[in-house]
């Protein structure tokens, strides 16, 4: 163990002390074979999407406007994206096949997913197409997605084309801590890059929750930063939200989380020139706007690049599995990486993010 870093492990109690790097710290009938008429059916007439049909199959239930626009608001955005893609090929299919778009026979369903799996489409696709149609179509009064036989069309697939991890190890966070620790950080994009890279191993948080992270949820004190979410995140849900986030500081300060962020809002405080630059992380670059979560990635991406990593086996979101994997090494105590992580069962972490560092 690094014999600076293990030092200052100690100066804190509740951030997770790790062999040198900072990691994370404390805190799923018969076939009709008349299609429906465009008088019966106004998805045959409207722009079509999933939230649409869905709407379509709750017409007759007595919904009000506002009682409809709450249900539709149980799905996030990115889910209706992900949902929209299959939605639509679904549409072209009861078109081509005369089908019935929001009744159709089991038959149908099965033979519409065999249809994407002749295409090339994966078991974790296909079961987010299962789950897009579920959402409008029942089959013997329950969601298509739980049919007997749509289940057992699934556990098929798995079988023919299952679905693996990408990958079963890990890179080790220190080749990443060793670059960090050299980085010439007197321009504003290498120090953006520096804090990224620093965050994401030290919280172990994904790109989209260091992209939600705003200025007014931060607290710096003299010894420890503190970090609070204020929207809503992936691992979001009743009784469930990410807790606060406390990084004390390192005593090698090249490597100070705290250290580090406080330069970085230093560096940036005139860039924020109106209440919408609220967020943490500015684009380097004129006009120096709230960056999207993908650059964010990329940024990520980059610095993994330039510290070694191959990130032709690797992505971005390794840094989670990677900072994860490193705090269990050091014997940090399983409960504390859930918390931090965000994760509520351990079976989550062992069976995705636990994994042995990568043999050179």
């Amino acid at each position: 163990m690094d014999k600076k870093l293990q030092k200052g492990a100690g100066e804190k109690v509740n951030r997770l002390p790790v062999q040198t790097q900072p990691v994370l710290t404390q805190t799923q009938g018969e076939e009709h074979t008349q299609p429906p008429t465009p008088n019966n059916n106004k998805l045959t007439q409207n722009k079509i999407d999933g939230m649409s049909a869905f709407r379509e199959s709750i017409q007759d239930l007595g919904f009000s406007t506002e009682a409809e626009q709450i249900l539709l608001s149980s799905w996030r955005q990115g889910t209706m994206q992900q949902y929209q893609t299959y939605t639509s090929q679904w549409f072209q299919y009861c078109r081509e096949n005369k089908k019935s778009v929001l009744s159709p026979a089991v038959g149908d369903v099965v033979n519409f997913l065999t249809e994407l799996f002749k295409k090339g489409v994966g078991y974790s696709a296909l079961n987010t197409a299962r789950s897009a149609l579920s959402a409008f179509i029942k089959l013997d009064g329950v969601p298509c997605g739980n049919n007997t036989f749509v289940k057992r069309f699934l556990k098929g697939v798995f079988q023919l084309r299952p679905a693996l991890p990408k990958n079963n190890v890990i890179w080790d966070t220190e080749i990443v801590i060793s670059f960090v620790r050299n980085m010439d950080v007197s321009k504003l994009k290498m120090l953006t890059y520096k804090t990224v890279i620093l965050l994401a191993l030290s919280t172990g948080q994904r790109a989209q929750s260091l992209h939600s992270l705003d200025i007014r949820n931060i607290t710096l004190t003299e010894h420890e930063v503190k970090l609070r979410f204020g929207e809503v995140l992936k691992t979001t849900r009743p009784g469930h939200h990410q807790c606060e986030i406390v990084l004390g500081k390192f005593s090698e300060l090249n490597l100070c989380v705290a250290e580090t962020l406080k330069t970085y809002l230093i560096k940036t405080e005139l860039l924020r020139d109106n209440v919408t630059q609220n967020k943490l992380f500015l684009s380097y670059q004129k006009p120096h706007t709230a960056v999207s979560k993908a650059t964010i990635s990329r940024w990520i991406k980059v610095v993994l690049v330039k510290a070694g990593v191959d990130m032709t086996i690797f992505t971005p979101h390794s840094t989670r599995a990677a900072s994860a994997s490193a705090a269990f090494r050091a014997n940090v105590p399983v409960q504390t990486i859930l918390n931090t992580a965000g994760w509520s069962k351990e079976s989550t972490f062992a069976k995705f993010y636990l994994k042995p560092v990568a043999k050179n």
